[in-house]
């Protein structure tokens, strides 16, 4: 176990049961759920799209607006 993961156990151990089960939750939920693997086109679209950020290919302002108008602004 690394020293950082030995260490926040340890101050886990110090907190109140209640908070001790909720953190014990927390972890076992992130043990238990797998990681999520991109699928073969999820990859080749993220490997296109690094491709054209690293050649200065970038989305026009009209294409930013036509987005933002189609799907709203957050």
């Amino acid at each position: 176990m690394i020293t950082r993961l030995e260490k926040a156990l340890e101050a886990v151990g110090m907190l109140p049961e209640k908070r001790q089960e909720e953190l014990a939750e927390v972890l076992e939920t992130a043990v238990e759920s797998p990681l999520y693997a991109l699928a073969p086109d999820e990859l080749r679209e993220l490997e296109e799209g690094i491709a054209d950020a690293n050649a200065g290919r970038f989305a026009t302002d009209e294409e930013v607006d036509e987005v933002f108008g189609r799907f709203g602004r957050v």
